[in-house]
């Protein structure tokens, strides 16, 4: 009896370039996301050497996450998507050189990380149901 391997169907992928478009955006974009907000959680315990300054940064960007969460879902709906989705990305760019350029500081400061990190939650919260609601399930 032979084994089925377990493989992705990549059809969708095949198909519609539209699709694959959106699919890699979603990819970049996601991972772009998850990596800022370690690199935010290592840089601040850096910076401070805290647990306390870690775990207030991980609330400065929950409530951003709830607030904006149940507006990004209505955004999704009532405007463009891909609109909403391309808004967003250049925001969440500049915040990603914005603390690119606090890292480059000779003496980083820990009050960008609060207020960028709350700005790209924010903006991924806005994003993140558009393109949920973009691709197929």
């Amino acid at each position: 009896m032979s084994r089925p391997l377990l493989r992705p169907d990549l059809s969708p992928l095949r198909g519609s370039r539209d699709f694959r478009a959106v699919f890699a955006s979603r990819t970049v974009a996601m991972l772009g996301s998850q990596a800022a907000e370690v690199a935010l959680l290592v840089q601040a315990k850096q910076l401070t050497g805290s647990p306390l300054v870690v775990g207030l940064l991980g609330m400065a960007e929950l409530v951003p996450l709830v607030v904006f969460g149940l507006y990004g879902g209505v955004l999704a709906d009532r405007f463009d998507r891909r609109a909403l989705m391309r808004w967003c990305e250049p925001g969440l760019a500049c915040c990603a050189g914005l603390l690119l350029v606090n890292a480059l500081l000779p003496h980083p400061a820990v009050w960008p990380l609060f207020a960028v990190s709350a700005v790209m939650m924010a903006l991924a919260s806005l994003q993140r149901p558009a393109f949920e609601a973009a691709t197929p399930p």
